[in-house]
């Protein structure tokens, strides 16, 4: 998604935002529950189903700002406690795990912006190993991959084109984005694990209460495991991005101002707040 910033229009818009937090009484009467330690396994997420906790941008432009998001890599790292952290350096919740589908080879997600914008629907389905989306109700599906599954690996294609292809174990993962190029995730020792593409290798070290990526980012959980921080690495002193609490029945990300995102989880439901303002709806429908 592209945004067009006009630079005297950039002060109001912070101003704006700043106003809008999440309900900070709601923060301090949580009724917290405890995170899993952290665990780290490589793996592919291709359906692209995910809540942002960090999402890269890219920005160009001189009297106008143009910023878009980086699309997601399919390829990364589990992190447990529902987190994926792709090799573009996104930072998510997996929907299909908070739904409970992930093991399905099955499902069908819809996807509602905000019902009061008047905002379309989205449905994902993905069946007989294939995965395609309808927009509101109209009759056509659009097609976005099928995948063929052989004993050697797991090949994403579109129609004949190869998108990519996937080998695993459960310590490594070969990412194949076309026949000549190759990305390699495999476990070094007991606690890292390491990123080679071309001649580059980045390492990523986790303990039951820290994963620290790439020299990049840090995340860190309190010795009750009641708080999870996420920091952005510096020389001098790591930055505070965004705490992660939750209950049973909601995940809370914010900054320190309490700006942020509320997923409430529901049976088969997960509404996202930015703020106070509902964002949008998934829901794991039961009809064939």
């Amino acid at each position: 998604m592209k945004k067009y910033l006009y630079p005297g229009i950039v002060g109001l818009l912070i101003l704006i935002n700043s106003c809008a937090t999440l309900d900070p009484a709601e923060i301090s009467s949580l009724q917290r529950i405890p995170f899993e330690p952290f665990s780290l396994t490589p793996r592919v997420e291709p359906t692209g189903l995910r809540i942002d906790i960090i999402r890269q941008e890219s920005s160009t432009g001189d009297s106008l700002i143009q910023t878009s998001e980086i699309p997601y890599h399919s390829a990364g790292y589990d992190l447990g406690n529902s987190l994926f952290y792709d090799l573009d350096n996104n930072l998510g919740f997996r929907v299909n795990d908070l739904l409970g589908s992930e093991a399905s080879p099955e499902f069908k997600i819809i996807l509602t912006g905000n019902p009061k914008g008047g905002s379309r629907f989205i449905t994902y389905s993905l069946s007989n190993d294939s995965l395609k989306l309808r927009v509101n109700n109209r009759a056509k599906e659009r097609y976005l991959w099928h995948r063929e599954i052989t004993a050697d690996c797991t090949a994403y294609q579109y129609k004949s084109r190869l998108r990519y292809a996937i080998s695993s174990t459960d310590s490594s993962l070969l990412y194949y984005p076309n026949k000549r190029l190759k990305e390699e995730i495999y476990q070094k020792n007991d606690s890292t694990f390491s990123w080679k593409r071309r001649n580059r290798e980045q390492p990523v070290l986790v303990t039951p209460r820290e994963v620290k990526i790439h020299d990049r980012y840090l995340l860190s959980l309190s010795p009750n495991y009641l708080k999870m921080q996420v920091f952005q690495i510096r020389k001098r002193r790591n930055h505070l991005l965004f705490t992660v609490e939750r209950s049973a029945e909601k995940i809370l990300v914010y900054d320190e101002n309490a700006r942020g995102k509320k997923i409430q989880l529901e049976p088969d439901v997960l509404a996202i707040y930015r703020n106070k303002g509902l964002l949008q709806k998934y829901e794991l429908s039961k009809a064939p």
